[in-house]
C-alpha cells in the first residue's frame, strides 16, 4: 500500500495514489519526490525518485534506480531487493540501498544484519555500521552513511505549531519585530540590526543592514561582509524537528555572499544549525546547504542567479528516538533531489 508521498512527480504512465495497493508486477518509476510503502509483511520502504522499482511478490523487489530505505521488523524477515549487481537479504534491519543508472549497487546497514549475494560471487554478510558498493564485478566494503538516506517522511501536524516569523516590512528603522507565538516566549526575539565595524573575522568591516524592497513588501540588504541582524531568541536545539523558510536572493555568480544566510546554537553535537550557500567545493558552488557540528547537507540548485527565491529547510523527527532525521530541502515549493 501506497501510506505516504510528498512531491512525487510520476513518469508517464506510472503512478498511484495515497491509499492505493501496489499489485505484483507492478513497476513504479517518478523522475521526483519521496515515497512510502507499507508492504503486507511489515515492511516499510521508503524511496527517493528519481526511481524505479517493481514488486515481484510478497517478499521481494527490484531496485532499477534511485535510493530506498527499508525497515524490517520480524515478520518480513528474508525480504529481498534485487539489483542489477545482485541481491540484499534481510535478516532483521533496517537498511538503505542505491542503484545507479551504470549498474553500481551501494548497501548501507542502519541495524541489525543483512547478507549480500552479489552476481558470480559469494555471499557477503554485512553488520550494523557497514556498507558495500559493488561495481563492474569489483566490491569494496566502507562505513554507513545513515545520512544518505530518508528512513523517515515528516509527518503533518493538524496542530498549528509554535513559531517565530520576522517580516522586516517596517520599511526603516534598527530593528525587525517578532510576531510569533510560543517558540520566542520568554526571550526578546526582535531582531537588532548589526554590523562588524572592527573587522573581528577578518572578512573586512561591515556596514549596517540596508532596508530595500522585498518579494512583498520590503526587506533586508546584507553587504556580505561584516552586516547582520541578531535576535535573542536561541532557536530549536539538539534533535528536535524544525522547519525554517525565508526568500533569499544573491548576486549572480557569487555564492560567497551567501554564504551565512542564518544560524545558531553551540558547537557541540547537533547544537550548531546553519543555513548558508556552499562556495568551498567546486560541484557544489551556490547551492543551498545546512551545516551542523560535524557534518552538512548540500541542495541541487543554483541559487547565485541575481532572483528572489522562496527556499524551506525541514528537519523531521528520526526514526531512532533522541536522534535527529534526514533534512529535506526545498527551493521555489519543489523538493530537491
Amino acid at each position: 500500500m501506497l501510506a505516504r508521498s510528498e512531491s512525487v512527480v510520476w513518469k508517464e504512465g506510472s503512478g498511484i495514489r495515497e491509499g492505493g495497493q501496489v499489485k505484483r508486477g507492478e513497476r513504479l518509476e517518478a523522475l521526483a519526490g519521496l515515497l512510502e510503502l507499507r508492504l503486507s509483511n511489515g515492511a516499510k520502504v521508503i524511496l527517493e525518485g528519481p526511481f524505479d522499482v517493481e514488486l515481484k511478490g510478497r517478499m521481494d523487489m527490484k531496485l532499477n534506480l534511485g535510493r530506498l530505505a527499508v525497515t524490517c521488523p520480524p515478520s518480513a524477515r528474508g525480504f529481498t531487493v534485487e539489483t542489477r549487481e545482485g541481491k540484499v537479504v534481510d535478516l532483521g534491519t533496517e537498511f538503505g540501498m542505491r542503484a545507479s543508472g551504470d549498474g553500481t549497487t551501494e548497501v548501507h546497514v542502519l541495524t541489525g544484519m543483512v547478507t549480500m549475494n552479489a552476481t558470480n560471487r559469494k555471499a557477503i554478510s554485512l553488520f550494523e555500521g557497514d556498507s558495500l558498493k559493488v561495481e563492474g564485478g569489483s566490491t569494496s566494503l566502507g562505513n554507513a552513511d545513515a545520512s544518505a538516506f530518508i528512513t523517515r517522511i515528516p509527518d503533518q501536524s493538524e496542530k498549528e505549531g509554535g513559531f517565530v516569523h520576522w517580516s522586516f516590512d517596517e520599511g526603516a528603522g534598527g530593528a525587525g519585530a517578532d510576531s510569533g507565538r510560543y517558540l520566542a516566549m520568554g526571550s526578546d526575539a526582535a531582531m537588532k540590526l548589526r554590523s562588524d565595524v572592527s573587522d573581528t573575522y577578518g572578512f573586512g568591516k561591515g556596514t549596517p543592514p540596508r532596508w530595500v524592497e522585498g518579494v512583498r513588501g520590503s526587506g533586508l540588504s546584507f553587504d556580505g561582509v561584516g552586516s547582520y541582524a541578531e535576535s535573542g531568541y536561541l532557536g530549536v536545539e539538539g534533535a528536535l524537528p524544525r522547519t525554517v523558510a525565508l526568500w533569499v536572493k544573491l548576486p549572480e555568480g557569487d555564492p560567497s555572499a551567501g554564504q551565512g544566510i542564518l544560524s545558531w546554537g553551540s558547537a557541540t553535537e547537533y547544537g550548531v544549525w546553519q543555513i548558508a550557500v556552499d562556495w568551498s567545493n567546486q560541484d557544489t558552488k551556490g547551492k543551498l546547504r545546512i551545516g551542523t557540528y560535524g557534518g552538512r547537507v548540500v541542495g541541487t540548485t543554483d541559487l547565485c542567479d541575481g532572483k528572489w527565491h522562496h527556499i524551506a529547510v525541514v528537519l523531521g523527527p528520526g526514526s531512532r528516538p533522541g536522534e535527529p532525521g534526514n533534512v529535506l530541502f526545498y527551493v521555489d515549493g519543489k523538493l530537491e533531489p
